[in-house]
C-alpha cells in the first residue's frame, strides 16, 4: 500500500512574471491544475515507490519583462511532505529553483515521490 492523498502546491508567480504559462500541465498520475498563478497536485502515491512527474511549460518573455529571474518551488501540502531537497518546509517554504530568465520555451519538471 502507497500513501494516500498526497497533494502540493506551487506558486507560480515569480516565473510569471518572466513568462507566460502555456496551459499544458499534465500529470503522469493524479489530478493537477492551474488556477491563476497557483498550479496543484493530488493523488496517490503507489508501492513500491514509483515517481509521479508533473509537467509544465513557460514561454519566456523579452528581458524587459518582470526581474529577469524565475524563482520556483513546490511546497508539500500534506504533514510530512518533504521538499525537493528532502527537507521539510519551513514557514510553508520550499528552497527555490532558479532560471535565467533567458528568452524563449521552457519547462519545468515536478517529480513527486512517497518516502517508502
Amino acid at each position: 500500500m502507497g500513501f494516500e492523498g498526497a497533494s502540493f502546491t506551487d506558486d507560480l508567480s515569480a516565473v510569471l512574471d518572466d513568462a507566460s504559462y502555456n496551459a499544458d500541465a499534465v500529470a503522469s498520475a493524479g489530478t493537477v491544475s492551474v488556477s491563476g498563478s497557483i498550479l496543484s497536485w493530488s493523488g496517490d502515491l503507489a508501492y513500491p515507490p514509483l515517481p509521479v512527474t508533473i509537467t509544465y511549460s513557460v514561454t519566456v518573455k523579452g528581458s524587459s519583462h518582470g526581474d529577469r529571474r524565475m524563482t520556483n518551488a513546490a511546497v508539500p501540502t500534506v504533514p510530512g511532505g518533504l521538499c525537493a531537497d528532502g527537507t521539510p518546509p519551513v514557514a510553508n517554504q520550499c528552497a527555490p529553483v532558479f532560471s535565467d530568465g533567458a528568452a524563449g520555451a521552457g519547462s519545468y519538471p515536478l517529480v513527486v515521490e512517497d518516502g517508502y
